[in-house]
């Protein structure tokens, strides 16, 4: 047996599992009847066909799972015993299907998730049998069925299994809604092709047999759950421009107003004004139909199905679906502004080609926005474009197939309270701005593979910025971001080998106090730390703030500067553990606020410029050893031991705190002690130049 892993995950956020599907064909059924999109079986209703199968013919249903975990029938056809003349499937539990012909009993491994639609296919004649997830359009195509010829024992039944009779041994009852069921013949000609329907005179529910000409209703006990409507399809045959509420624009002619269950299907290109509110279920385009709908009012849709066009929506919009596409010349713009709202809670888009989409104005999700890149879709399936904002509660990427799922140009924006990459290279570009309110949560291939999903990439501008930043699972998650604005979470459980590795120049600016960058960096415990990989570290630190870096920060040839007027504390101690090394060796650039150095070798191997203003505070019997120069102010506490070597130490000022002994040791002279009073003259080797010395808060 084949197994299929499915693309993406069960329940999708904007805020849960999804509720669109291929539209419903609309099917001609006589007056009395009204067409439906399903109808739903609690678990003790069924059908019973009265059709009998041959064992060539092609089984077709199109379902969608109510409950998992246990044994229901889609399908029974069977003789005297379970394994006589049987043609039958049975949806097994939450991952496999059974397909049994005669007395051979076949599984198909898949993956089913609630709420996503399937059509499942068992081909007689070809001995196949297919499943394929609408919301993706993957197929799995394996479960050979037995060969031989045989003749199947019974009339088709529907929900629940029965043998040796068709209303005897009832069991294994389904738990799904039923869109169609369709039998064909080897020579192609149809057996029976149920569609879901209401009677009008008396609003009972089942499936209308087009081909047959028979209304079949619940034949077990209790009442199906009937699903929407299904409306008209209109055509537009305005030509190249008209208002969507004139009915001389479609064919057939609306008799009223559009409907949330209406399609409208253009053909080629129009400009289309929306002269009122209107709501309308579908938007169909195909690859000749460029659209723009234009005006001041509100047109809300369900579903975008693009087959290669462009579509323009200058008015404004309240999205609540699918946009599907399958081509790459599918475009979307919203320049007239957009908000999207998701009854079941997710916008999803469906192709399988290179495609993007620009939201162009003011684009707001209402519920949360997952990205589906499904397959090899090609890079920025969503762009943001500059003037533009986008904003939302909860945004994450699924399976991206090595693209992006995001881009934000320079100039563009986009908010979301959490924000989620998508794992195999579901990465984010950002040359504008994207912020989470919340968190950010980086995580790559859930198998555990190399590849991982970046938020930038090279050549990127933009700024990062979120109160936390959370699981970093690979090297180049965050490398290319050369802004970073962290706020009190800072950097929480970053745990892969380099799994914060710069690949340029990075400013990481603080919000609030935090502890800076908590990263795993190898097996080695005193080896936690920032892969500098000879980049510039800025850490910028308002004032009134402070941060904390007790990790390392590794590579010689690299460079750590402090800019704003707060204060950072480098250490060696991070979650409960010390010695974490700062091995830097291009030197330390203190040009605004203040650097507290609270642990040996924290301030790398190279030099300290202090810049006038700024301040380096050395904690209490700590050993400085690094060259230190600029117009700052060093600050020395007691205990501290300054080893300093043939070239003289230029500052601006030198704190001595109150009763504190200082000791200084030179290349040339040997060690001696700066002492609470003593003579100025016991200091002539202290290279002060015309600078001030402060002692004990006098000047000596």
């Amino acid at each position: 047996m084949r197994t299929f892993k499915m693309v993406v995950k069960a329940a999708m956020v904007m805020a849960g599992v999804v509720f669109c599907f291929c539209a419903t064909a609309f099917a001609t059924l006589p007056a009395e009847y009204q067409q439906l999109e399903y109808i739903a079986s609690s678990g003790a209703q069924r059908i019973k066909t009265g059709v009998t199968p041959a064992a060539t013919d092609t089984i077709e249903m199109r379902m969608r799972p109510l409950k998992l975990g246990a044994t229901q029938c889609l399908w029974c056809s069977r003789g005297k015993t379970t394994t006589t003349g049987t043609f039958t499937t049975f949806q097994m539990n939450s991952h496999m299907f059974r397909l049994d012909r005669n007395a051979t009993t076949g599984t198909e491994t898949y993956p089913l998730s609630l709420g996503r639609t399937y059509t499942v296919v068992a081909n007689g004649s070809t001995l196949a049998t297919t499943i394929t997830d609408e919301l993706t359009g993957e197929s799995a195509t394996g479960g050979t069925l037995a060969s031989g010829s045989f003749t199947v024992g019974s009339p088709l039944g529907l929900f629940a299994s029965h043998y040796n009779g068709v209303d005897a041994n009832l069991g294994n009852w389904g738990t799904y809604r039923l869109y169609s069921f369709k039998v064909t013949a080897a020579d192609s000609s149809v057996r029976c092709e149920l569609v879901p329907a209401r009677r009008v005179a008396d609003g009972v529910l089942g499936h209308y047999d087009t081909k047959n000409n028979a209304f079949l209703t619940n034949a077990g006990t209790g009442s199906f759950t009937a699903g929407p409507a299904v409306a008209n399809t209109y055509t537009w045959i305005g030509g190249a421009s008209g208002n969507l509420s004139t009915a001389a624009n479609w064919s057939p002619a609306p008799a009223g107003a559009f409907t949330a269950d209406d399609k409208l299907l253009f053909t080629s290109a129009a400009t289309v004004a929306v002269d009122a509110d209107a709501t309308v279920g579908t938007i169909a385009m195909d690859s000749a139909a460029a659209l723009t709908f234009t005006g001041a009012n509100t047109l809300t849709v369900t579903e975008i199905d693009n087959l290669g066009a462009e579509a323009t929506f200058s008015c404004p919009v309240q999205f609540a679906g699918t946009y599907r596409v399958t081509s790459t010349a599918a475009q979307v713009k919203f320049p007239g502004g957009a908000t999207a709202t998701y009854p079941d809670n997710e916008m999803r888009v469906v192709g399988s080609t290179a495609y993007t989409r620009t939201l162009d104005g003011d684009f707001t999700f209402t519920e949360d926005w997952i990205v589906n890149n499904l397959g090899n879709v090609g890079d920025y399936p969503w762009i943001v474009p500059a003037s533009s904002t986008v904003r939302g509660q909860n945004f994450s990427g699924l399976q991206a197939s090595h693209k992006s799922i995001l881009r934000i140009d320079e100039g563009g924006y986009a908010c979301f309270t959490t924000v989620t990459n998508g794992w195999d290279r579901g990465d984010i570009d950002i040359d504008g701005l994207l912020e989470a309110t919340r968190e950010i949560i980086v995580r790559t291939n859930p198998s555990g593979g190399s590849t991982g999903s970046n938020f930038g990439r090279s050549g990127n501008i933009g700024t990062l910025k979120a109160p936390r930043i959370a699981k970093c699972e690979h090297a180049n998650a965050l490398s290319y971001i050369p802004n970073l604005i962290v706020g009190a979470g800072g950097f929480g459980s970053l745990t892969q080998d380099y799994s914060y590795r710069l690949e340029v120049d990075t400013t990481v600016t603080a919000m609030d106090d935090f502890e800076f960058l908590g990263v795993y960096r190898s097996a080695s415990a005193a080896d936690w730390g920032v892969n500098l990989n000879s980049h510039q570290l800025t850490i910028n630190v308002p004032e009134g703030k402070t941060v904390t870096c007790g990790i390392g920060l590794n590579t010689a040839a690299s460079t750590v500067r402090k800019t704003g007027a707060g204060t950072l504390v480098m250490t060696d101690t991070f979650n409960g553990q010390s010695g974490f090394a700062k091995v830097y060796a291009n030197g330390t650039f203190i040009d605004e606020g203040t650097v507290r150095l609270a642990a040996n070798g924290q301030l790398g191997s190279g030099p300290v410029t202090i810049a006038s203003g700024a301040r380096l505070e050395v904690a209490g019997g700590i050993a400085l050893s690094n060259q230190v120069d600029g117009e700052g102010t060093l600050a020395l506490s007691d205990g501290d031991v300054l080893t300093m070597g043939n070239i003289p130490w230029s500052v601006g000022e030198v704190e001595v705190a109150s009763g504190a002994t200082v000791n200084v040791t030179t290349a040339a002279t040997g060690a001696f002690s700066f002492l609470t009073g003593v003579d100025a003259n016991n200091l002539a080797q202290f290279a002060c130049g015309e600078d001030t010395l402060f002692v004990a808060g006098g000047v000596l």
